[in-house]
């Protein structure tokens, strides 16, 4: 009888010599492993480096088991059933390993960094631009102190191996006296840009310091005191500085080509337009039109406001201050007229994606655009975002939420990317992991539109409509918060509340909320009239039918009718 035969498993282990490798094995690799380290810190090596190497050296011990097993005695040829089913677990161990690595890999986040949205894990390679301080006597030049720190932000945000948090977020601490850690912590990077502008006739001095937020300390600061001509050159050596501290690999070399214009006065009413549109209130978005609309006048070939004009125009229309029609055409036209002079323009991709999936409906065109708008522009919180709607449009729901999730890496402290994470939740119908998200929204901004509205949706999902109306009853936007009590009344049988709730809606806001209408009728059980009102969403191309008729959980009742088919149909949706 061979020796194998006799004693238990841990002996046959010791005397093949399985026990012995896997124990020199285990020293080996952490000493590798500390080598490794510290030539990764050495040399500045993203943290994927490390995990990479850890994921080997860890697959490599049921490899060394095996080889340890069949070589160890040299005599034995017979493999009982339990140690086959011992070293197939191993082997599945190690395969299993590396298919979750894939995985991973593969999910929504920073590029080079598998994480989880709103996570503490931090990137070697990440920032944020804070907002540059206007140093200049005159408070009007903020401006261009704005300006200056957005043109920057957007020069790193098209390098694919940096996390760049987008403007929403990292100019959310402009006049606050927040210390480094904080930011830091919120926003979860590993360096912040920050620096100043004073512009004076002619002359502009503009100082720039790249802060590691793990000590704060000061990598790197420069000053620039140019002529106003120079100011391009000034951004472009401001983030060539950046890549280089931050040991950024540069497909071909130098920083990724951009739309800019030699007409200085050109550039100012662009920068104007930039600031007023970001104030997001209907005046100042029409005063941006205006002002990019000038800045064309004096050069036509600015691409960079041509995408601008596309997006502000789009905008105005889609929340019902112009005629859609007329404006999709024209937002359609400058576009293309900006991919015309610079077809590397994420904006003007993503503004294309975005009519064409709201207004056109024309779903393959949009998923097109915003795979150029993400190709060009890999940060691109506004592409990132209105991909969401667009697979939230085609039923997608996991892509959905994928995509979300990235709009909130992207962007940790916008209200909006949280909220609409949140709703991808909910029509997922992870009703907790929803209410969190939305209530993570109003904890940044309470006053955020539709987020009450948003939130008062989950907790009528989750059976609480005492709690839902209290929440509607909070919501500050009118529009929204009538529709919402309908839903809340009905829901605790209040029948006359709702009825007069639902008649205030639709006296005041059926030229605009046509789809919230049919929600609340199609929740009340009252098919023909929801029916009627999804015809009318869909003469005015409400934005809501594009968004949302697929997934809706308020019109789950109507999906069995022919109607409802013939809907999707003329809306060129995939019928399920």
């Amino acid at each position: 009888m061979s020796t194998d035969d006799e004693g238990g498993t841990w002996a046959k282990l010791r005397r093949r010599k399985v026990v012995q490798w896997g124990l020199a094995y285990a020293a080996a690799a952490w000493a590798l492993l500390q080598v490794f380290g510290f030539a990764a810190d050495s040399f500045g090596w993203p943290a994927i480096a490390k995990q990479i190497a850890m994921l080997g050296l860890a697959i490599g011990l049921p490899v060394a088991a095996v080889l340890a097993w069949y070589h160890g005695d040299r005599g034995q040829q017979r493999v009982t059933r339990s140690e086959f089913v011992i070293v197939a677990l191993l082997l599945l161990l190690g395969g299993g390993l590396v298919i979750w690595w894939g995985r991973v890999a593969e999910a929504p986040g920073a590029p080079g960094i598998a994480r989880a949205p709103g996570s503490a894990t931090v990137d070697d390679r990440s920032i944020a631009v804070l907002p540059f301080v206007n140093m200049s006597s005159d408070p009007e030049q903020e401006y261009f102190s704005d300006g200056m720190a957005e043109q920057v932000l957007d020069q790193l945000s098209r390098i694919p191996d940096l996390r760049v948090i987008a403007r929403t977020s990292s100019f959310a601490f402009k006049r606050k006296e927040v210390d480094v850690a904080t930011i830091a912590q919120q926003l979860h990077v590993s360096h912040l840009l920050e620096g100043s502008v004073r512009k004076a006739g002619n002359r502009v001095r503009i100082t720039a310091q790249l802060i590691r937020t793990a000590d704060s300390s000061h990598l790197w600061s420069e000053t620039y005191d140019r002529e106003l001509t120079d100011v391009f050159a000034i951004q472009d050596e401001i983030a060539t500085a950046v890549v280089q501290q931050l040991k950024v690999t540069l497909f071909g070399g130098r920083l990724p080509g951009r739309s800019t214009t030699a007409n200085l006065d050109a550039y100012s009413l662009y920068l104007q337009g930039r600031y007023l549109y970001e104030r997001h209130g209907r005046e100042d978005m029409e005063r941006a039109v205006s002002l990019y609309r000038q800045a064309l006048e004096l050069d036509p070939s600015y691409a960079s406001a041509w995408a601008a004009l596309a997006e502000a125009g789009w905008v105005l229309a889609d929340e019902g201050y112009r005629d859609a029609s007329a404006a999709a055409r024209e937002s359609m036209e400058s576009a293309q007229k900006a991919l015309s002079l610079d077809p590397q323009l994420a904006l003007a991709h993503s503004m294309m994606g975005n009519v064409q999936f709201s207004y056109y409906w024309d779903w393959p065109a949009a998923d097109a655009s915003f795979r150029k708008a993400l190709a060009c522009d890999p940060n691109d919180m506004g592409a990132t975002f209105r991909s969401g709607f667009l697979a939230m449009g085609l039923g997608q729901v996991d892509e959905a939420v994928g995509l979300f999730r990235r709009a909130v890496t992207l962007s940790p402290i916008n209200p909006s990317a949280h909220e609409w994470l949140g709703h991808a939740y909910l029509v997922s119908n992870r009703l907790d992991d929803a209410e969190k998200e939305i209530r993570t929204a109003l904890e940044l901004s309470p006053e955020l539109s539709q987020g009450w509205y948003r939130l008062g949706f989950v907790l009528l999902e989750k059976g609480t409509a005492k709690a839902a109306l209290e929440a509607m009853q909070k919501e500050r936007a009118a529009n929204w918060r009538l529709p919402g009590l309908a839903l809340a009344w009905h829901a605790l049988g209040r029948r006359t509340e709702s009825d007069a709730a639902l008649k205030a809606a639709t006296d005041k806001y059926a030229d605009t909320m046509a789809y919230q209408i049919a929600e609340v009728y199609a929740y009340r059980g009252e098919v023909d009239e929801a029916f009627a009102w999804l015809e009318r969403a869909y003469v005015q191309r409400d934005s809501g039918l594009a968004c949302c008729l697929k997934t809706d959980p308020l019109l789950k009742d109507l999906k069995a009718d022919a109607r409802y088919v013939d809907l999707l149909r003329r809306m060129k949706l995939p019928v399920d």
